[in-house]
């Protein structure tokens, strides 16, 4: 029987570090305008997961399926935040 491996893109703690500090001067050197326009997205997108949320979740009315109108509206919400 073979054995997979598994072969990872791996770093050291050392290129890991440098990895965080170069990615965070990427993020720091940013245009402003760039920032605050992907900020805004980022809460668009947010608000469309909440709406998502408030919509599947609202649909469901009766108090039999109370249970499922809450597992349904938490399903929809992340939805917004994959984008």
């Amino acid at each position: 029987m073979e054995v997979l491996k598994w072969q990872m893109d791996t770093k050291t703690p050392t290129e890991l570090v440098d990895y965080i500090i170069k990615v965070g001067i990427d993020k720091a050197t940013k245009p402003l305008f760039k920032l605050m326009l992907l900020g805004i997205f980022g809460g668009a997108f947010i608000a469309l997961g909440g709406a998502g949320n408030i919509i599947s979740s609202s649909t469901l009315v009766k108090k039999l399926i109370q249970d499922l109108q809450k597992f349904l509206g938490a399903a929809v919400f992340p939805v917004g935040t994959y984008f």
